[in-house]
């Protein structure tokens, strides 16, 4: 990969994509009935928006020292 000076706006975009990411995978697979009425495939599932959660604080926070740099 190359290297990229980081700022503001890349913080912001990947948030951005985690947060559609989590939200594309909660609609269309959390909720899929398959899924949601099958104990086990739902526990894993909801495991996985947890640690989208997580991830999506996570960068939060991270940019968060990037405030001042654009």
């Amino acid at each position: 990969m190359d290297e990229f000076k980081l700022n503001k706006g890349y913080a912001h975009e990947s948030l951005d994509r985690t947060y559609v990411v989590m939200d594309m995978f909660e609609e269309y697979v959390a909720k899929h009935p398959f899924v949601g009425q099958t104990p086990e495939l739902s526990k894993q599932a909801q495991e996985i928006i947890d640690r989208l959660f997580d991830l999506y604080q996570s960068i939060g926070r991270e940019g968060d020292k990037y405030e001042n740099i654009s």
